[in-house]
């Protein structure tokens, strides 16, 4: 496995953490794999360039294949990944309530679960995938992915205090109280959580639990560009 690892454009710092390459060849006489993937609290955007790949609960023994573009919510169950043959992806992963201010979406729709990217946010995305599936380098896809999330700035969500206190949330891994990140974001408690559930997809306390879940270990060949 492959995966290089991109410091988002400037302009699209305040909401997109990375963007991914992940390039996979499996050798010959293994048809296909499965791999486990952790509970994550990020929302993430996922774009298939050739095969997408197919995804399963736990304790599902059916497999479904993936849309070529997917908005994936905070996951708080574990699924099994297969991948068949090769693949090509590329990945945005958002900071903290970054997805719900570029799109709109109350992340609580999308939790635990991956959409239809096309679905939700229309004919554009098949355009985007059409361009995807004929690109030769995976830097040329995240070039296009990019420029895309560039032209939803202008629809962009206004920041709130919340925001800044959610990252800060992040940075301690969780280890806060719902009341000193309230009390950061200006808000009352209920407040705080009604926002939570629309900006991160789940009550604040959950949030924090996923925060500290051990992290896995890199992928096998990793690169910062």
């Amino acid at each position: 496995m492959e995966v290089n690892i991109y410091t988002p454009h400037l302009a699209l710092q305040p909401f997109v953490l990375n963007i991914s390459t992940i390039k996979v060849v499996l050798p010959e006489g293994l048809p296909e794999v499965v791999s486990p993937y952790p509970p994550t609290p990020f929302q993430s955007m996922l774009f298939y360039c050739n095969h997408p790949v197919s995804m399963s609960g736990v304790d599902e023994e059916n497999f479904r294949k993936q849309p070529y573009s997917v908005l994936l919510g905070p996951q708080f169950s574990r699924v099994n990944i297969k991948v068949r043959g090769q693949l090509r992806a590329i990945r945005v992963d958002f900071v903290p309530g970054g997805m719900y201010r570029i799109f709109g979406i109350p992340m609580h729709e999308l939790f635990d679960n991956g959409f239809d990217a096309q679905d939700l946010l229309g004919p554009e995305l098949n355009t985007i995938n059409e361009h995807l599936h004929n690109i030769k380098e995976l830097d040329e896809g995240k070039n296009i992915v990019e420029k895309y999330l560039l032209s939803r700035l202008q629809r962009i969500k206004s920041t709130l205090p919340f925001d800044s206190a959610i990252q800060v949330l992040l940075h301690h891994h969780g280890r806060l109280s719902v009341e000193e990140t309230a009390s950061l974001s200006c808000m009352s408690i209920k407040q705080f959580e009604r926002t939570c559930k629309e900006r991160i997809g789940m009550n604040p306390k959950l949030y924090s639990r996923i925060l500290n879940f051990p992290k896995l270990t890199d992928c096998a060949k990793t690169s910062r560009r």
